[in-house]
C-alpha cells in the first residue's frame, strides 16, 4: 500500500540546537533565557565582565586616593606657611592637617585592600599555577574567588561591597570551564607524561610573565627558571618539546569570553532597555525588523540596509513595509 500523507508537522525536518554549555555575563534575564530555552545548558560567566567591574572599582579608588593625597599636601604646606609667616588661625591649621593626614591614611588602606584581593581573583583566573607548573583546579578557582569577594565585602565602601556580592554569585561560572580545560589536557596523556604537560603548562605561564608583567627584580629569576625547564622538556623531547608547547598552549589560550555577536547585539539593544527595563517577544520581533532596514555607513554595502542588499529594493521608509504611511502624512 502507498504510505500514509505525511502531515506538515511530520514532513517537515525537525532542527534542535543541543547547547552543551553557554558563555555569558551576569544579567539575570540572559540566565532566566538561557535556562528557559536550553535547561540542560551549562552555564559559564564571562571573565571579562569581572576583570572590567573591579577594573573600574579600582581606578575609583586610586582617583579618590590621589585626591585624599592632595588634599594632605594642601593641608601641610598651609601649616608650613604659617610657620614661616604666621598667617592663619595654627590651631585650625593643625586640626585640618590631621583631619586630611587620618582620612588619606584611611582611603590607602582601603585601595591596598582592595587590590590585594582584586589581584587574588586575577591570579586564581589565570590557568596555570606558578609554583605548582600546573593547571588549577575548578574548586581552587572557585574557592579563592570566594575569599576575595568576602574580603571585598569587608571593606568600607559601597562600590567594594558590590563588586565582593558580584563575585561571590559568579564564582561558580568562572570556575566551570577550567574543568573543560582538564579534559583537553587529558587528551595530551597519550603521547606524553603528565609531568612533561605540566611542564608545558608552566613554560607558558613563565612566558606571559616577562612578557606582559612588570616583574622588575623577578625577571632574572623567572628567566633562570624558564631556562631550567626549557632544557629538561628538551632533554627528553628534543625538537618535539616545541609541538608539545604549542599543542597545549593551543588549549590554554583558549578565551573564555562570551561571544562577540551576543556583545554586539546586546550593545545595540541596551539604548532601549533604558526607558524600559524589559522587553516583550513582539518588541524584539519590531527591533530586528527595524535593524534590518538601518542603512549601512561603511564597508562594501555602504548606504544600503541589509533588506535593501538581499532583496535590491530601495527602501525610503521602513515603516511603509509594515503598512503605515508616515513619510506621506509627514509631507
Amino acid at each position: 500500500p502507498p504510505p500514509p500523507t505525511p502531515t506538515p508537522r511530520q514532513g517537515r525536518r525537525q532542527r534542535q540546537m543541543c547547547i552543551r554549555d553557554s558563555v555569558k555575563d551576569a544579567a539575570l534575564g540572559i540566565k532566566s533565557g538561557v535556562e528557559q530555552a536550553f535547561g540542560n545548558c551549562e552555564q559559564r560567566d564571562d571573565c571579562f565582565h569581572a576583570k572590567y567591574i573591579m577594573g573600574k572599582v579600582f581606578f575609583f579608588l586610586e582617583r579618590k586616593a590621589y585626591g585624599a593625597i592632595s588634599k594632605e599636601e594642601e593641608a601641610r604646606k598651609a601649616l608650613e606657611r604659617w610657620y614661616s609667616t604666621g598667617y592663619g588661625e595654627p590651631e585650625e591649621l593643625l586640626e585640618t592637617f590631621k583631619k586630611a593626614q587620618r582620612r588619606c591614611e584611611k582611603i590607602l588602606e582601603l585601595h591596598d585592600q582592595y587590590e590585594q584581593a582584586m589581584k587574588r581573583v586575577n591570579e586564581a583566573l589565570n590557568r596555570i599555577d606558578l609554583s605548582k607548573g600546573r593547571l588549577k583546579t575548578a574548586e581552587y578557582v572557585e574557592a579563592e574567588i570566594l575569599q576575595a569577594a568576602k574580603e571585598m565585602k569587608s571593606l568600607d565602601e559601597k562600590k567594594c561591597k558590590k563588586v565582593g556580592t558580584y563575585l561571590s554569585g559568579r564564582a561558580p561560572g568562572l570556575a566551570n570551564h577550567i574543568k573543560e580545560l582538564e579534559v583537553h589536557l587529558e587528551c595530551f596523556s597519550s603521547l606524553y607524561s603528565v609531568s612533561l604537560v605540566q611542564k608545558a603548562c608552566l613554560v607558558l605561564r613563565l612566558v606571559d610573565e616577562l612578557e606582559n608583567k612588570r616583574i622588575g627584580f623577578y625577571k632574572k629569576q623567572l628567566q633562570m627558571k624558564l631556562c631550567s625547564i626549557l632544557d629538561s622538556l628538551i632533554d627528553v623531547l628534543g625538537d618535539k618539546s616545541y609541538k608539545l608547547i604549542s599543542e597545549v598552549k593551543g588549549v590554554i589560550a583558549y578565551s573564555h569570553r562570551a561571544s562577540s555577536a551576543i556583545e554586539g547585539f546586546n550593545s545595540s539593544l541596551r539604548p532601549y532597555l533604558y526607558v524600559q527595563k524589559g522587553v516583550s517577544q513582539g518588541f524584539l520581533e519590531l527591533f530586528r525588523f527595524y535593524y534590518n532596514q538601518k542603512k549601512r555607513k561603511s564597508g562594501s554595502f555602504k548606504g544600503q540596509s541589509p533588506y535593501e542588499a538581499l532583496t535590491g529594493q530601495t527602501v525610503n521608509d521602513w515603516l511603509t513595509l509594515l503598512g503605515y504611511s508616515l513619510s506621506s502624512s509627514l509631507n
